[in-house]
């Protein structure tokens, strides 16, 4: 049985939003404020351009796009979520074989040019492998329903020992209270790149939009010593999942070894939370990057 579509048009920030709350496989990447901490950051380039589907059975969906205006706005690239991150519909209600397929339908003959990357922590709908091009990667994380103390022992004791070692440092891990917590980890992310000589990164304008937003849903984790942060870890909670999006720390301080500590904590506060997923993101093929999370 075909499902049909009765209507599409702009989803409402208040549909955007309900559908992202209630949605069992719902990520950050896919919610409003993601979309709009992009547009606000690169104006002109991104535009959050949600959709509301409606089939005929009264099912809804919000597929939680954005728009990158080509050829002088002539044309589109479309964004399933922006900066690559994990996208997919978002629905308050399950949806069958049949709603998939027909989303699937209208992805593939409505927006042209898209680049969609498959929510990991949803069931990928099989009618996109055939007529796509796609690559495969693959994300670390972390199931929390077996409780923190579980998840602790599980871990590698390289990362337990060195949690405890920074404990003795004096090393404190806490969420950002205040500007200058935002101002001091964006100065480990420049001495960070230094480290990794890196050329091209994110400027301080972005995490001043994360800060702006910063709550439940956006959480910087700092460690400190001595009245002075050594790194930090940007945490961005769903319903469901948190994903781990950002890091950094100081040269200097890798001897205290902040960042097990860091991680703990949040895995920790994650699970007080009640949240099914720690989600440490994909690693972009840095091995050492990669290790440092499947020890955990």
């Amino acid at each position: 049985m075909r499902a049909t579509i009765d209507e599409t048009r702009a989803a409402t920030p208040a549909e955007w939003d309900r559908h992202w709350s209630s949605c069992a496989s719902a990520t950050y990447f896919q919610s409003r404020d993601w979309a709009e901490i992009w547009a606000a950051y690169q104006p002109g380039e991104l535009q959050p351009a949600a959709c509301l589907v409606r089939f005929g059975d009264g099912l809804e969906a919000v597929l939680p796009l954005s728009r990158q205006p080509v050829l002088g706005g002539l044309a589109s690239r479309w964004w399933c979520a922006p900066m690559t991150t994990y996208g997919g519909w978002l629905c308050a209600d399950p949806l069958g074989p049949e709603h998939v397929e027909a989303l699937c339908a209208l992805v593939r003959e409505r927006l042209g040019c898209v680049t969609w990357r498959m929510n990991p922590f949803a069931a990928p709908p099989p009618e996109l492998a055939a007529g796509w091009s796609h690559e495969s990667d693959e994300t670390l994380a972390v199931a929390l329903g077996r409780g923190y103390d579980e998840v602790q022992r599980g871990c590698a004791h390289g990362h337990r020992r060195a949690a405890r070692k920074a404990v003795r440092e004096g090393v404190v891990v806490r969420p950002a209270a205040a500007h200058d917590d935002w101002v001091a980890y964006v100065a480990a992310y420049e001495d960070s790149r230094r480290r990794w000589g890196a050329a091209e990164g994110h400027g301080a304008a972005l995490f001043d939009e994360f800060e702006r937003r910063a709550g439940d849903r956006c959480v910087l984790w700092v460690a400190e010593a001595g009245g002075e942060v050594l790194g930090g870890l940007l945490c961005l909670y769903a319903p469901r999942h948190v994903a781990c999006w950002h890091a950094a720390v100081f040269e200097q301080a890798l001897a205290k070894h902040p960042m097990p500590l860091v991680f703990l904590t949040a895995i920790e506060d994650a699970c007080a939370r009640g949240l099914e997923w720690f989600d440490f993101n994909p690693s972009k093929g840095l091995g050492g990057v990669e290790e440092f999370k499947r020890r955990f």
